[in-house]
């Protein structure tokens, strides 16, 4: 009878271990489902694998006019991996022979998980050819900032856009919104405006107005917007 009372206390102890040794970071919420807690795995960031997880899409745009044009080159980039990061852009453009015309860098403070952010470089010189490279590098901070932004687009007569984005975080925001026009998929413009005056105060909305050509009655322009949000500092 004694062993048998051992044996019974060394089945309890090993499922007792069973039920608290599970998956690493699983906790159990209060209404019984299970979750991974974040702060308690230790995930391993690999920047070429991050890398491979970004969708870029390029944009090449001149705003000026002939006598003063305002060559501009647009990088969008969609972090769909689970990293909150940051990032280092170099353009590099060359001219019909080649060499390299011009260098330039841009960094990125902040892009969070399955958002976008967009890299943009204005008045380059005259090229012919461009390549870039982003260089991802995992943030320490782990906060919400664009996916607490929400907006709502409205388009009236003659192709104007009034886009009213609200900041829904805790803090005081700095609110980016880019629009790029297409006629007949054909990019005609790009217009980039900053939401507020500083920043966008706690639960506080503000509204832009884009639009192709003040006056235009031409209605056959799609667009793609891209609204980016990180802490106004």
């Amino acid at each position: 009878m004694k062993k048998l009372s051992i044996l019974m206390a060394v089945i309890m102890l090993f499922c007792v271990c069973l039920a608290g040794c599970g998956e690493e970071g699983k906790k159990t919420s209060s209404n019984g489902s299970e979750y991974m807690d974040n702060d308690e795995v230790t995930r391993s960031f690999d920047a070429n694998e991050v890398l491979s997880q970004l969708n870029v899409k390029t944009y090449e745009y001149d705003a000026g006019e002939d006598i003063s044009p305002n060559r501009q080159i647009y990088i969008v980039v969609e972090n769909t991996s689970e990293f909150n990061i940051k990032l280092s852009s170099k353009l590099t453009t060359y001219n019909d022979n080649n060499a390299i015309v011009e260098v330039e860098t841009r960094q990125i403070g902040y892009l969070e998980a399955g958002q976008k952010a967009v890299v943009y470089y204005d008045y380059l010189d005259k090229y012919s050819s461009f390549d870039y490279t982003i260089t991802p590098e995992q943030h320490s901070a782990n906060y919400l900032a664009t996916s607490n932004i929400s907006y709502d687009i409205v388009e009236t007569e003659n192709s104007r856009f009034f886009v009213t984005a609200t900041n829904n975080n805790d803090f005081v925001a700095d609110v980016w919104g880019t629009m790029f026009f297409y006629r007949n998929g054909v990019l005609t413009k790009v217009q980039r405006l900053k939401f507020g005056d500083g920043g966008i105060g706690k639960g506080v909305s503000s509204t832009n107005e884009f639009y192709v050509t003040l006056g235009s009655t031409d209605v056959n322009y799609t667009y793609e917007f891209v609204l980016e949000a990180d802490r106004w500092y």
